[in-house]
């Protein structure tokens, strides 16, 4: 069996082995899962994806990859957010960030955000995800004034700023600011972490091809025959 998994900073802090037959790529970018179905993978599992500075998986390539055939996954970061908004469509999701995506109870697209270093520095993350942040904070039982402010100022932090150092340097008030630190970096919990653990597990389970039972028309229209085009031109 072989299976794609796109990822990246979501392996940081992970502690299941890679299954056997499972190949590691690098974050996706839009066209990486067209390109990447060419190969007839038994499976592509969809962590992290480049934003920014290069275009994003788009919808309608994870549909089309469904319709040929091949199980698409996602967890943890955007994997998740694409898994809750087509899993109407076939797309498997895994853990609990991508049932609040799909339950509604988180809704904000920067919640699993970083920003991370590049390949060769093994795309180590830079910046915290908010919902390792909140994970973290319900966590640590930290006195709850100070609980609440530091949980507000990670909501307005953009996610490219959002660490310990600039969330304490944004409440300079915060009493004993050095012992709270301390014990969220002792505490830290990653939820991110957590449910790339638990597609891990799930890949070593069996995968059935995706259904063909119609849940969509994919309608190839003259802008995705280009993007489809030059996705499998690329080199």
């Amino acid at each position: 069996m072989t299976i794609f998994l796109f990822i990246g900073p979501s392996l940081e802090g992970t502690s299941e082995p890679v299954p056997e037959g499972v190949s590691i790529r690098p974050p996706a970018i839009g066209g990486e899962l067209l390109r990447a179905a060419t190969e007839r993978p038994d499976a592509i599992a969809l962590v992290d994806g480049l934003f920014g500075s290069a275009a994003s998986i788009w919808h309608k390539e994870i549909l089309a990859v469904l319709e040929s055939g091949i199980p698409v996954l996602g967890a943890a970061s955007l994997g998740a957010k694409r898994a809750a908004e087509l899993q109407a469509f076939g797309m498997e999701g895994v853990g609990s960030i991508f049932q609040d995506y799909a339950d509604e109870r988180l809704t904000r697209d920067d919640a699993v955000l970083v920003v991370h270093a590049p390949a060769a520095l093994g795309w180590r993350p830079l910046s915290l995800a908010l919902v390792d942040v909140v994970a973290t904070l319900d966590s640590c039982d930290l006195p709850k004034p100070a609980a609440a402010r530091l949980r507000r100022q990670a909501h307005r932090l953009h996610y490219a700023d959002r660490t310990w150092l600039a969330l304490f340097k944004a409440l300079p008030d915060l009493p004993n600011p050095e012992a709270l630190m301390a014990r969220l970096q002792r505490g830290f919990v990653s939820r991110k972490a957590r449910d790339v653990d638990a597609l891990l597990r799930r890949l070593r389970d069996p995968l059935t091809p995706a259904p063909h039972d119609r849940r969509f028309a994919l309608v190839e229209t003259g802008y995705f025959q280009r993007f489809r085009r030059q996705a499998l031109t690329a080199s």
